[in-house]
C-alpha cells in the first residue's frame, strides 16, 4: 500500500511491478475504475498501482450561514452559483472568514494549473528525474491574480477574509463560512464526531475564479489515490507467483471489497461508482468526484513542486502571516504591475526547473 506520489521512487528502486494489459482491462471494464485514478498510478506510460481510495479535496461550506448571511448588493441568494470572489465578499460583509490553504503546495501547485499552466518531467531509463519544464509565465497569470485579489479583502476587525495557511470547519463558532479540505475532514477523532459532520455543512466543487472577460474557470486540485502495488522482487523470478500477487491486488480493489472498506472507514472513498457509494453515504463523495475528474494527477512530481508554490504564495501573504495578522515583506499585491507578476511567475518556473 502506498500513496501515489511515492510511486516514482518505487519504480526507480525497481520494487514495484507494472500491471499487465489484461489486469488493466479488468480494472477499467469490469471494476469501472476511472482512468482519472489510473493516471495517478501511471509512470512513463506504464500503470503500476491498483488504486483503492481516492485522495483530493473540495469546497466545504455552511449552508445555514450562507442562507442567513447579509448579501452585498449584486450577489444573489443562490449560493450554489457564487464565484469564489462572491463567497469572499459575503464572508467580508458578515465578518466571516474562508480558509484555503494555498500556502501549502498540495493545494497551490494544482491551483496554479487552473488556466492551463503545467509542468513536464523528463526521466532517464532508470526513472531518475533529469529535467523539469513549465509554462506558468505564460499560463499562470489568472490564478496568480485571483489569489492576490482574494487576499486583498479584509474584514472590519482587520483580519484577512480569506486565509491561506490554515483549515477550519465552517461553523458559526469558528466564524468560518467555507473551507477547502478533503474527505479526511470527516474522520472521527477521540473527542467525538468531526465538526465537518454537522448537517449544515455541505460540499461542492471549489467555486470559480473569473477572467477579465467574465469567463468562469474552476480552480483545480490534485487528483490523488492510495494504491496497492506488487513487489516483483518477492517473486524471485516465479511468473506464476507474480501473477497470483497481481490477482490478489486486483481483487483488493474490486467494487465489493472497496464497498466493505468504505463501510469500515467512511474516509476511504472508492475509486469506482460500482462500489455503490453515493452522496447519501458520504457528503463529500459527489463533489470530490466532480472536482477530481477535472484535477491534475498527483503523480511523478519533482521535489520542487513542494517548494516553489510556497515561495510564490509567501510573496502574496508575506512571511509569518497568521489568521489574525498580515505577514511581513509581502512583495505581490493588487498594486503589482503585470510586469512584476510576470517576473514572479518566471521565478516560479525557474524554481521548478532547479532539480
Amino acid at each position: 500500500m502506498y500513496a501515489n506520489d511515492k510511486q516514482p521512487g518505487l519504480v526507480n528502486k525497481q520494487v514495484i511491478s507494472a500491471i499487465s494489459s489484461a489486469n488493466l482491462k479488468t480494472l477499467t471494464d469490469t471494476y469501472g475504475i476511472s482512468q482519472t485514478y489510473l493516471d495517478t498510478v501511471s509512470f512513463q506510460k506504464k500503470t503500476y498501482g491498483y488504486p483503492y481510495t481516492l485522495n483530493g479535496y473540495c469546497f466545504w461550506y455552511n449552508e445555514d450561514m450562507a442562507k442567513n448571511a447579509t448579501k452585498p448588493e449584486g450577489i444573489g441568494e443562490d449560493f450554489t452559483k457564487w464565484t469564489m470572489e462572491e463567497w469572499i465578499q459575503v464572508a467580508k460583509a458578515n465578518n466571516y472568514q474562508i480558509t484555503y490553504n494555498l500556502k501549502t503546495a498540495y493545494y497551490s501547485a494544482a491551483f496554479m494549473t487552473s488556466d492551463g499552466g503545467s509542468w513536464d518531467c523528463t526521466y532517464d531509463r532508470n526513472g531518475k528525474l533529469t529535467k523539469v519544464t513549465s509554462d506558468f509565465a505564460e499560463k499562470g497569470m489568472l490564478p496568480l491574480k485571483s489569489a492576490i485579489k482574494w487576499y486583498d479583502y479584509t474584514n472590519s476587525d482587520g483580519k484577512h477574509t480569506i486565509i491561506y495557511d490554515t483549515q477550519k470547519a465552517p461553523t458559526a463558532n469558528n466564524k468560518v463560512l467555507a473551507d477547502v479540505n478533503g474527505a479526511w475532514a470527516l474522520t472521527t477523532t477521540a473527542g467525538g464526531d468531526s465538526e465537518y459532520a454537522d448537517p449544515a455543512i455541505k460540499c461542492s466543487v471549489i467555486p470559480a475564479m473569473t477572467t477579465a472577460e467574465g469567463e468562469k474557470v474552476m480552480p483545480r486540485g490534485f487528483t490523488g489515490s492510495k494504491a496497492f502495488g506488487v513487489n516483483g522482487q518477492k517473486s524471485a523470478g516465479d511468473t506464476a507467483r507474480l501473477n497470483d500477487l497481481h490477482s490478489l491486488a486486483s481483487y483488493l480493489v474490486s467494487p465489493e471489497v472497496q464497498k466493505a472498506r468504505f463501510e469500515f472507514n467512511a474516509s476511504w472513498l472508492p475509486t469506482t461508482d460500482k462500489a455503490g457509494v453515493t452522496a447519501s453515504d458520504n457528503k463529500a463523495f459527489a463533489a470530490l468526484n466532480e472536482q477530481l475528474a477535472k484535477g491534475i494527477a498527483q503523480a511523478n512530481l519533482p521535489q520542487a513542486i513542494w517548494n516553489a508554490p510556497v515561495t510564490l504564495f509567501t510573496k502574496i501573504t508575506g512571511e509569518e502571516a497568521t489568521e489574525d495578522k498580515p505577514g511581513v515583506n509581502a512583495t505581490l499585491s493588487v498594486k503589482s504591475s503585470d510586469e512584476e507578476l510576470k517576473a514572479a511567475l518566471e521565478a516560479f518556473d525557474a524554481e521548478l526547473a532547479a532539480i
